[in-house]
């Protein structure tokens, strides 16, 4: 298993200082992550250091250290 070099984001908004990857699909809009915990929702909107619209590449480049990717269940 690949070392991990991206640790967690302890709040949202420390997202868009962390290099995250951006799954393009369908519809959604390009690089908006709706986080929810509780009651609570945060939307932040992020720049991605790497982005693709291909859902078998993005879990492959977070694994190999490139980043923080956010993926629907």
């Amino acid at each position: 298993m690949p070392a991990v070099r991206h640790a967690a984001a302890a709040r949202p908004g420390v997202l868009v200082r962390r290099r995250c990857i951006v799954h393009r699909q369908n519809d959604d809009a390009y690089g908006i992550w709706r986080l929810s915990k509780g009651r609570a929702t945060h939307t932040v909107k992020l720049r991605g250091t790497v982005s693709s619209n291909d859902g078998d590449v993005v879990p492959g480049w977070a694994l190999d250290g490139h980043g923080i990717l956010l993926r629907s269940q």
